[in-house]
């Protein structure tokens, strides 16, 4: 598969991760979840809605090596879902998740990641609002997908940081993310993004940055796009947890289809913030205006806004985020999409009543208008649940979730969802 490059780079670090060191821990931590899954709306249809149970056991294993100058972390899990009335769809899931480092010098250091999935369930489930303000590089697919077709979805990452002043680095690094469907109605695609990017303080008080950012599409049959983004920022340092700054981004998206070659262009002035208001309160707030220049169409324009908020305390968190303005629908589940105006809100929380018993909740909405192809959508998501940790090596989840498509082209759907899940893994792992 497409994967061969991150599998050697995992590899070499695994083995420079054992041979680097006098002393690599190991640990080791193996589990297995037995579930159920109600559903109101199997298809995601407008009308005729099938309801389903569907059954999963789900063994896994956490691997974590950590040596003197390097380590990773790797987390599979492998899945079987039995459908009680469509026993056709029964199939195999999987999940893998990886996570590696390296001290290549003192002051540099190279990062590795890969996230994989392989399913047949249309909804992710992803929690937006921690997404989008502790791990915003992990693309989001806002497009719709339906049935249960089976699909491969995997975004990796390699980024070397080395760091040249107290605060100044410089930073390269390659992104790879493809989308395969057994459906084959869905187009695949894939994306290649090397990219490269410096922080400098020139003084106490001013400094400035830059990313540049290339993006090589590939399509099955519609054809290729490049997109190449850039952005650079002039840096103030207010007081000790406060920075400000101004940024200016530009976009080039270069369409080769089968239908037109075109060329889409965005320019995108800002002002922002970033404010450690407490030392568990993180602010990021950004406002700007956009002016989108398109052969084939009008051009748009607007505002953008980008503000994220972490609150941590004893017993919980709290994650917000608030995002507006334009995007690319290029790599998703339907059709290249193209140029996106959007808003986008989206909060979680964790929140631990005892030392046993412990909640969490998100919600999130997206509106979606997507200008190149003329149409709208508004999509809804929420989700509350409750776990129980009788045992230090027990927990047993409660979910229910509710998910809400409205379309001016596509078929509206909604789709109740019921989860309990028990899960046996062990509170201290396997140390060797």
């Amino acid at each position: 598969m497409k994967l061969k490059i991150y599998i050697q780079v995992i590899v070499f670090v695994l083995m420079f991760t054992v041979s680097s060191a006098e002393s690599v821990q190991v640990n080791l931590t193996p589990g297995i979840t037995v579930g159920g899954t109600y559903t109101d709306n199997l298809f995601l249809t407008e009308v005729d809605a099938k309801s389903e149970f569907i059954t999963t056991i789900a063994p896994s294993v956490r691997l974590g090596l950590v040596g003197k100058l390097s380590g990773i972390d790797l987390f599979y899990e492998p899945s079987y879902a039995f459908y009680n009335e469509y026993d056709e769809s029964n199939t195999w899931r999987h999940q893998v998740d990886f996570l590696g480092w390296l001290q290549v010098t003192k002051n540099a250091r190279l990062d590795l990641r890969d996230n994989f999935i392989n399913t047949e369930d249309p909804l992710s489930g992803a929690d937006i609002a921690r997404l989008r303000t502790e791990d915003p590089t992990v693309p989001i697919d806002p497009t719709v997908r339906r049935g249960r077709n089976r699909y491969t979805r995997n975004f990796a990452s390699i980024n070397y940081n080395h760091q040249f002043g107290l605060n100044d680095a410089f930073r390269i690094g390659y992104r790879h993310r493809f989308l395969e469907n057994e459906d084959l109605a869905i187009e695949d695609s894939s994306a290649s993004e090397p990219y490269a990017g410096f922080t400098f303080w020139f003084s106490p008080k001013w400094g400035f940055d830059s990313d540049v950012l290339y993006t090589m599409g590939d399509y099955d049959f519609t054809g290729d796009i490049d997109r190449f983004f850039g952005t650079i920022r002039l840096l103030r340092k207010f007081t000790r947890n406060l920075d400000g700054y101004i940024r200016y981004s530009h976009s080039i998206v270069e369409f080769d289809t089968v239908a037109a070659a075109a060329e889409d262009t965005t320019y995108n002035p800002s002002i922002g913030i970033n404010y450690l208001i407490e030392e568990d309160i993180t602010l990021i707030a950004e406002i700007g205006y956009y002016i989108n220049e398109f052969d084939l169409r009008e051009d748009q324009s607007g505002i953008t806004s980008d503000v994220r908020l972490i609150k941590r305390f004893r017993r919980g968190s709290i994650n917000l985020s608030f995002l507006c303005g334009y995007d690319y629908q290029l790599f998703v589940t339907t059709q290249q999409n193209g140029f996106e105006k959007f808003i986008e809100s989206a909060v979680s929380g964790t929140y631990s009543f005892t030392r046993y018993l412990s909640g969490n909740i998100t919600g999130a909405y997206r509106y979606s208008d997507f200008v190149d192809v003329g149409y709208e959508n508004d999509r809804y998501q929420g989700r509350v649940g409750l776990t129980w940790t009788p045992l230090n090596w027990m927990a047993i989840d409660a979910t229910y979730s509710y998910a809400v498509l409205e379309s001016t082209a596509l078929q509206d759907y909604d789709e109740n969802r019921i989860f309990l899940r028990v899960s046996l893994v062990p509170s201290i792992p396997y140390r060797f």
